[in-house]
């Protein structure tokens, strides 16, 4: 067990937090706050806790959370994949009220690679599935054995290919999916949009 009080030294509002996981999850019954502080399960991976504190917390459990109790994370559920492209692809739109498209930017042919984390102490093999919106294709579409060391990462290559039907600055998903034995991987979704083509306006 762990006692928690709020980082910056001041006692935790309300009086009773739920505790998530990293999948955001309800990892246990709702726990009381007494003088400030709360009692939780310490684990290997992160914890979250929601107060009821108040309106002006930016974050408030609701009365009927529907999202499920669960237990220990799988094993599949503790490796994480990311999708790398290089500053060149990357959209300079940052604020959320520019315009879209925001997907990231690029060419007929681009290269990237999917970064893929072991969160765990035991080597793991992976396979990895890509695939993208009609238009779009990923080469390698599957990736098979790829061996991760313990708390180690991989950067994995793929390109990808848009046809003529893809139209520019138009946000398409790029999805990558992984398997660990029979268990399923947290899929990674990016947007991407095709470049205007530069012979455009010359």
């Amino acid at each position: 067990m762990g006692r928690f009080a709020d980082p910056g030294g001041a006692a935790l509002p309300g009086t009773e937090v739920a505790v998530y996981d990293i999948m955001g999850a309800l990892r246990e019954p709702r726990r009381p706050i007494a003088g400030g502080v709360v009692s939780v399960t310490a684990t290997l991976d992160p914890i979250y806790l929601v107060s009821d504190g108040g309106a002006a917390l930016p974050a408030r459990p609701t009365a009927n959370d529907e999202r499920s109790v669960v237990g220990r994370l799988s094993e599949a559920e503790h490796i994480v994949l990311g999708q790398i492209f290089t500053a060149e692809n990357d959209d300079p739109k940052k604020s959320a009220d520019d315009e879209p498209p925001f997907g990231y930017q690029l060419d007929a042919t681009t290269e990237m690679w999917v970064d893929v984390y072991n969160s765990t102490n035991t080597a793991r093999t992976i396979d990895l599935v890509g695939r993208a919106d009609p238009g779009w294709s990923v080469s390698p579409a599957r990736r098979r054995a790829i061996a991760v060391r313990p708390m180690g990462r991989v950067s994995v290559p793929f390109t990808i290919t848009a046809s003529n039907e893809v139209r520019p600055r138009v946000d398409y998903t790029l999805t990558f999916e992984g398997a660990l034995g029979t268990g399923r991987i947290p899929p990674t979704r990016a947007l991407i949009q095709r470049k205007e083509s530069r012979s455009r306006g010359r």
